[in-house]
């Protein structure tokens, strides 16, 4: 079961505040060296305007670590599980204040979320991938993207592990590495490829991980908060945009 909650913000890192530094800088060094190329490549493949080209790209490597922190709350998801909970009351006897202990039951419950770097942008910018890949390459650009899709859903639902009271991990090189092989066995390398690996491997660690694998686990998960594109799933999420920009050259 699940009811609809008002809309709030959680601010939290996907994962060690180290590991999420370390993500800032090398996005920070691939926009640097990478992000011009790249938006020359989707603004001339894609017929698209050169400015809403760079923005795009300024997100695949540079935004998403630092949107990561941003997780929007969709809904409750009630368990029904009911755990018993003690808690201690006071009663005044005599000017005593003596403790009287109650049992008072807790249904247990998570809040699913979207996180904004990991889950919310990512699909947007996929969706503007994808219309780039149809408008540069016809049927073939989108076929190469369904087949990373595809590929990569499928590696990344079977290596991604449910872990109770915490939420869904997934090796973080499993969607990236799927992603590319895929698209390079298919299409090698170039515009198409470079396109295909990113909404391969961001679509595909989130339908593996989170999705295809919420709706088998939900009810063994117990985490506090569930958020797709967050904790466990960034990292390849992330990854794939990195990939994504060396298969350009």
């Amino acid at each position: 079961m699940s009811e609809r909650v008002p809309g709030r913000i959680l601010v939290y890192p996907p994962g060690h505040p180290y590991l999420i530094t370390v993500y800032i800088l090398v996005a920070f060094i691939v926009a640097l060296f990478a992000s011009s190329a790249l938006a020359q490549i989707i603004a001339e493949f894609g017929g698209l305007n050169y400015l809403v080209a760079a923005y795009t790209v300024a997100y695949l490597v540079f935004l998403s670590p630092i949107l990561s922190f941003i997780n929007i709350v969709i809904t409750t998801i009630r368990s029904g599980y009911v755990e018993r909970v003690l808690e201690l009351e006071y009663a005044t006897i005599f000017g005593i204040p003596v403790p009287v202990p109650r049992i008072k039951l807790v249904e247990r419950r998570s809040l699913l979320a979207i996180n904004v770097g990991g889950g919310l942008a990512p699909i947007i910018v996929s969706l503007v991938v994808l219309a780039v890949l149809w408008n540069g390459a016809g049927p073939r650009g989108l076929g190469v993207a369904a087949a990373s899709i595809i590929v990569t859903s499928v590696a990344t639902y079977l290596t991604s592990r449910t872990i109770p009271g915490v939420g869904i991990a997934v090796p973080a090189l499993i969607p990236p590495l799927a992603s590319a092989t895929t698209v390079i066995l298919v299409a090698s390398t170039g515009p198409v490829a470079a396109l295909s690996a990113y909404v391969g491997g961001s679509l595909g660690a989130l339908i593996g991980a989170d999705i295809l694998r919420l709706m088998r686990d939900v009810d063994k998960l117990m985490a506090p908060v569930i958020s797709i594109g967050g904790a466990g799933v960034f990292d390849g999420v992330f990854l794939s945009g990195i990939i994504a920009a060396f298969l350009v050259y």
